[in-house]
């Protein structure tokens, strides 16, 4: 329901072509809107759901070197501090109209569900 992108335009170029990597191989199996509105900012927490992310590429046979992976954890690093971390209102903002949202959306799923006949 967020944002899928980052403007990285005024971020370092080393960090531009760090977010080119995250693009690359975190939309293998999710949507970027995930990562970039999720509430976590330290490199720990990054790198314990990357790690998960990690067993699940090897699993299903998706390229992802441990170069990779540094250099997504430099993005969201970098990112989180950036957007979360140093305009935090403005990010607090945006996730209050993201919860707001999806709560209308599960109210609506919850109430079509009520509303079919139940299978028995």
């Amino acid at each position: 329901l967020g944002p899928e992108t980052v403007d990285v335009s005024a971020y370092p170029q080393a960090q531009r072509r760090n977010y080119a990597v995250y693009v690359r191989v975190c939309s293998f199996c999710h949507t970027l809107a995930r990562s970039i509105n999720a509430p976590y900012v330290t490199r720990g927490w990054w790198d314990f759901y990357i790690t998960n992310m990690r067993m699940r590429a090897r699993r299903d046979d998706i390229p992802l070197t441990d170069r990779d992976v540094r250099d997504v954890l430099d993005f969201l690093e970098y990112d989180s501090n950036e957007r979360k971390v140093a305009r935090a209102r403005e990010f607090d903002e945006l996730r209050a109209e993201l919860k707001r949202r999806f709560n209308a959306v599960l109210d609506e799923r919850v109430d079509e569900l009520r509303r079919r006949p139940l299978p028995y």
